[in-house]
């Protein structure tokens, strides 16, 4: 693995409120094999690779929204900061 790759020595599982929806929500981070990226998976088993060819600009208003595969993830820079 390179130098500046890293990944998690274990999966990690966090519970708390959407920041825009105020719903209920729980997140996985899983540890992941060399040069895979950042990778976000929503509960329909869509894949959105974190790339900057993903970021729609237009359709988010107050985030930052990754869309591919016709789903989409809202405010992912809060969990990358």
């Amino acid at each position: 693995m390179s130098r500046w790759q890293r990944t998690l020595k274990q999966p990690l599982r966090f519970t708390g409120v959407g920041l825009h929806s105020g719903e209920k929500v729980t997140i996985r981070v899983l540890p992941a094999p060399a040069d895979s990226g950042i990778v976000f998976r929503t509960e329909s088993q869509h894949s959105i690779p974190a790339l900057i060819a993903n970021v729609d600009a237009r359709k988010s208003q107050l985030c930052t929204q990754l869309t591919a595969n016709g789903t989409f993830v809202s405010t992912a820079e809060h969990l990358m900061a």
